[in-house]
């Protein structure tokens, strides 16, 4: 059954969204070992090890990767242009057409998304936000749904990966 509990505060409330949607993870995300010190891709049997921990309440083997600026250059090609009047630096993808805002060391989707809400019968009205991103899984989720684009990391890819970010 599908059940749509989100409203217009898991967009623009960074700790209910991060509640809902950062814990999630897909096969072929990123995500960093602890145990290794390495980032490492989510597969079938590393999924069923973080879902074993998460059943026994324990999470020391696996954590989420927060997205910052080096990723974005380094890792994902994005060029970055600091905006001096807005203080914002925007990162833009010309490959994937995609843009990525960050102000005060909050990174953003370059897309205002629009909603509108019907709280009372006589209380209408439009929340218009920018949706927050606090990990590269989410930065691979957003691209896959607003350009049906998705990045793709091989063996190679993660040996440069640790070496770029990690020094490894």
């Amino acid at each position: 059954m599908i059940s749509n509990n989100y409203s217009s505060e898991n967009f623009t409330n960074p700790v209910i969204n991060y509640k809902k949607i950062s814990n999630k993870l897909k096969i072929g995300h990123l995500i960093y070992n602890i145990n290794l010190q390495k980032i490492v891709l989510v597969t079938p049997k590393i999924l069923s090890e973080i879902l074993k921990e998460e059943i026994q309440g324990v999470n020391n083997s696996y954590s989420m990767i927060q997205i910052n600026g080096k990723w974005l250059i380094e890792v994902f090609n994005f060029e970055a242009k600091y905006l001096a009047p807005q203080y914002l630096t925007v990162y833009k993808s010309n490959l994937h057409g995609f843009k990525v805002h960050e102000q005060l060391n909050k990174f953003s989707i370059g897309y205002m998304f629009k909603e509108t809400r019907n709280i009372i019968p006589s209380m209408q009205g439009d929340i218009k936000y920018k949706p927050q991103i606090f990990y590269v899984n989410e930065l691979m989720d957003y691209l896959f749904l607003i350009k049906k684009e998705q990045f793709e990391f091989n063996e190679d890819d993660l040996k440069t990966i640790n070496q770029l970010i990690l020094n490894k």
